[in-house]
């Protein structure tokens, strides 16, 4: 085999790796991506592909209730290839999710629920068909659920005290004057 095809070969492949940090280790995961020859900048394009917005729906999640992470990118030079979401839960790494493409610029990745109170991070990783990549990391608080709507007042120790003992004077005063009238 050539030293020529054996380059081509490796430039057919790029490598994305993800950090994934627990609190007492450190692990590495990575996967293999095939790369397209549509691009005519294929052995040109040293551009990153361009994260423009990050959009997460319902937000905020609410406790349990998955949630869509919806990723805009695009790329000047070549297409964007991957979009890999890498998520967290109290900086525990769970899982790598591979983001379905909803159109030209749009890729969207589901996130399971989480219980109330979570912290929730999100390692977004994108990739265009030259192996640039681009990277951009969200924090998501998942809120506690919302106090019971009070119905009523809320009321003090002394105050109830003063209450109940007016209560029970003026039923002791009504007691007095029923017995003196018979």
């Amino acid at each position: 085999m050539k030293v020529e095809t054996l380059i081509l070969l490796m430039l057919c492949a790029t490598l994305t790796a993800t950090s994934v940090y627990g609190a007492a280790n450190h692990k590495l995961h990575s996967e293999l991506y095939p790369l397209s020859f549509k691009s005519p900048a294929f052995f040109n394009d040293d551009s990153p592909p361009v994260i423009d917005k990050v959009t997460i729906v319902p937000s905020p999640p609410q406790p349990y209730e998955d949630f869509d992470l919806y990723i805009f990118t695009h790329d000047e030079e070549s297409e964007t290839l991957t979009v890999v979401v890498s998520y967290y839960v109290n900086d525990e790494f769970r899982e790598t999710i591979h983001s379905q493409q909803v159109n030209e610029t749009t890729w969207k990745a589901t996130i399971p629920g989480q219980e109330y109170g979570s912290t929730v991070k999100l390692n977004i990783t994108v990739t265009d068909t030259a192996g640039n990549i681009a990277f951009e990391v969200r924090t998501i608080q998942i809120p506690a659920p919302e106090e019971q709507q009070k119905i009523g007042f809320e009321i003090s120790f002394v105050e109830l005290s003063t209450i109940i003992g007016l209560a029970a004077l003026i039923v002791l005063l009504l007691l007095l004057m029923r017995r003196m009238s018979t």
